[in-house]
């Protein structure tokens, strides 16, 4: 993706408008959380409730480059950081 910083914030092509600054400083703020960029330049961490099962499902990153893992009451569902990551770990 080409991005261009601008002082009110992020412009991204597949984007309708700016994200924020702070949309950014919350991201930063959370290195262990996924977050879904949306059209309309907003920026929402990828997590569910179920109220069948009562757990939480989050994704989580496992590196740069790599794919996230699912986190199902706060227990990951791949192997990593031990040399296996999730591309990995699911292929086997």
């Amino acid at each position: 993706i080409q991005a261009k910083l601008k002082a009110e914030g992020v412009e991204v092509p597949e984007v309708e408008g700016l994200i924020s600054w702070k949309n950014i400083e919350d991201v930063a703020k959370n290195p262990n959380g996924c977050f879904a960029l949306h059209a309309d330049a907003t920026l929402h961490r990828v997590k569910v409730f179920s109220e069948a099962t009562s757990r939480a499902v989050s994704l989580m990153p496992s590196g740069a480059r790599l794919p996230p893992t699912a986190l199902v009451a706060g227990f990951p569902m791949h192997r990593f950081g031990k040399g296996v990551d999730p591309r990995e770990d699911t292929q086997r």
